[in-house]
């Protein structure tokens, strides 16, 4: 049988094994929540109080409150240009100097001058018929192995129904990509043409009838449908032993 006074010392030593388990422990115990990270994420914590789960996900840096306040950048492709450039100083196949409107050339002189595209997307072909004073400058040469020949693996041909030199006064042009899985994206000289000052006077060279094809046949800024390019392209002036206005 067992003695009340035995009971008794049990029970007070049980209460005071409980009194002491609990002094054991500090209050940073009792507040600490779990903390969750991924791979590649640090976090700190302050003294291990308040703390929440925090997610995140691998390759991300989180910033705080700045990132509430981020978008998306967005970037669009500019209007696509086709014109002349009267002097091709400082153009390469695949970039633009300044565009100049008017040239300044004497008689007998031979000089080069640069039909340019600006922004195209996917150019596989074009044609057009330039036009130009024949009495007073003719067209003497083509270069058409600049901007559509600078991909690798191209293989450009120009074409036209006109033997040079050209004196009538118009002249139909025409580039194409021989190579099918080549286009060509972005700005520069889309056809180099050297021309001869024949005699003293003015001509303005301009080009009609332009059409634009990327690779699959779809014509290129022609939302009317028709075929021809929509923009108006820009023109040039020849001024032959006359100083340009």
């Amino acid at each position: 049988m067992i003695k009340l006074s035995s009971v008794t010392t049990l029970v007070a030593s049980a209460l005071l094994a409980v009194v002491l388990l609990t002094a054991c422990m500090t209050s940073e115990d009792k507040d600490l929540t779990p903390t969750m990270t991924t791979q590649g994420t640090t976090t700190a914590g302050g003294g291990g109080e308040g703390l929440t789960p925090v997610v995140t996900t691998q390759g991300t840096t989180t910033a705080g409150i700045e990132d509430e306040d981020l978008t998306p950048a967005v970037t669009t492709q500019g209007t696509t240009t086709v014109g002349i450039d009267a002097d091709p100083t400082g153009n390469t196949a695949t970039s633009l100097g300044a565009i100049d409107a008017c040239v300044s050339v004497t008689t007998g002189q031979s000089f080069d001058i640069d039909v340019f595209v600006t922004d195209v997307r996917d150019l596989f072909g074009w044609d057009a018929t330039l036009n130009y004073d024949g009495s007073v400058v003719h067209l003497v040469g083509t270069d058409a192995q600049l901007f559509q020949a600078a991909n690798p693996g191209s293989q450009v041909v120009g074409f036209s129904p006109d033997s040079l030199p050209d004196t009538d006064g118009s002249s139909r042009l025409g580039v194409g990509e021989m190579a099918e899985a080549s286009s060509d994206s972005g700005s520069g000289v889309l056809i180099r043409l050297t021309l001869r000052a024949a005699a003293p006077g003015t001509s303005r060279v301009s080009l009609t009838g332009l059409m634009l094809r990327d690779m699959q046949g779809n014509y290129i800024s022609d939302a009317n449908g028709d075929r021809f390019f929509d923009g108006s392209p820009s023109e040039a002036e020849i001024h032959v032993d006359e100083p340009c206005p």
